[in-house]
């Protein structure tokens, strides 16, 4: 009778040990499953951490390049700082390998939007575009730069004249420093908590806040704008849609494009033809327009370009670096002013 209660017992106490135990080995997996994933959170943020500096180191190598080009006559799309090639012709700046990761500075081209645009790794030259902040002063609104805005939006967003000017009012509204609303603009934003800014944008990101513009006009039109520079444009990175803005008709621009890409007609390479000086538009315009008879409106707007718009150097550059250590990537957005023997000077700054 003792016997059978003392192995009940035992057989009782051996039951408890074997859930003690079950219990041990469930909270020994709980507890490293949790380190594994707080070390596995831990890796991925370290590894962010490197990424974020390895696109930085690439972003400060590319201006150090640029910085120290010795060439201050004129900027052009095969030179380094726009696509730098190894020599084995392949980018220097695709897959950069750096530390324990690789960094990538990326751009895309777009000679023409009826066109793929191009990959180009470097930077990316930001007075190839038209500057919409020149469009407004505190005293009047430039109406030769406003139709080039005008025009911009109508070829690309494929707008007709009346929803282009509707676009291009609301932003005048915007930036215009008083509170008369233009014909299809608009002063009051009260329904969104807001009032117009009546001062120039600081980025051009400001554009979302303006009525009308979303952010897929935004991304379509961000190639083809920007809020820094003189105004001029470089006609060496100019695209197509730039270049018609300005008043060339369709076949000079193209020609100028042609020009520009040499004998192989691609843009950023070795032979490509730079445009030294504005004034070679004339002086060397049989050689660029291929011969051709100039109307007298492109020979006007020629005329005019080169005395008000058209420019070969450049000063302000987009930079887009990403840098990737493992499977942990970082990005950084930024627009720098590079002028001879003056430090790098940084005008926008975004962290992805």
């Amino acid at each position: 009778m003792i016997g059978r209660q003392i192995e009940g017992v035992r057989g009782s106490v051996l039951v408890v040990c074997v859930w003690i135990v079950i219990i041990l080995v469930l909270l020994a997996l709980s507890i490293g499953r949790r380190a594994s994933l707080e070390a596995r959170i831990l890796r991925y943020h370290l590894d962010r951490s490197q990424a974020f500096y390895i696109a930085k180191s690439g972003l400060e190598r590319v201006c150090a390049l640029k910085a120290d080009d010795e060439n201050e006559e004129y900027d052009s799309l095969n030179e380094d700082w726009s696509n730098k090639l190894k020599e084995d012709l392949s980018p220097e700046f695709k897959d950069f390998a750096l530390g324990n990761g690789e960094f990538k500075i990326q751009y895309l081209y777009y000679e023409s939007k009826d066109k793929e645009p191009k990959e180009l790794y470097g930077m990316q030259d930001e007075q190839s575009k038209i500057n919409i902040n020149m469009i407004v002063s505190e005293s009047s609104v430039n109406d030769d730069l406003r139709s080039e805005f005008l025009r911009i939006v109508e070829d690309i967003l494929d707008y007709d004249e009346q929803e282009a000017q509707e676009l291009i009012d609301r932003f005048i509204d915007w930036v215009d420093y008083d509170d008369d609303k233009r014909e299809y603009g608009k002063e009051d934003y009260s329904d969104k908590g807001a009032t117009a800014k009546n001062k120039s944008l600081n980025r051009i990101e400001e554009l979302l806040m303006i009525d009308g513009f979303d952010s897929d006009i935004f991304n379509k039109l961000a190639n083809y704008i920007t809020i820094y520079g003189d105004g001029k444009v470089n006609i060496n990175t100019a695209p197509n849609e730039v270049l018609t803005a300005m008043g060339l008709s369709e076949e000079s621009a193209q020609d100028i494009i042609d020009y520009r890409c040499g004998y192989d007609m691609e843009a950023a390479t070795s032979d490509d033809t730079v445009i030294l000086d504005a004034q070679d538009l004339q002086s060397k315009q049989a050689e660029i327009f291929k011969n051709r008879m100039l109307s007298s409106d492109d020979l006007n707007v020629i005329a005019n370009l080169i005395s008000t718009r058209a420019a070969v150097k450049s000063y302000f550059y987009r930079v887009s670096s990403f840098g990737t250590v493992n499977n942990a990537k970082s990005g950084i957005q930024a627009v720098v002013k590079i002028e001879p023997n003056e430090p790098v000077k940084y005008e926008y700054w975004y962290e992805e």
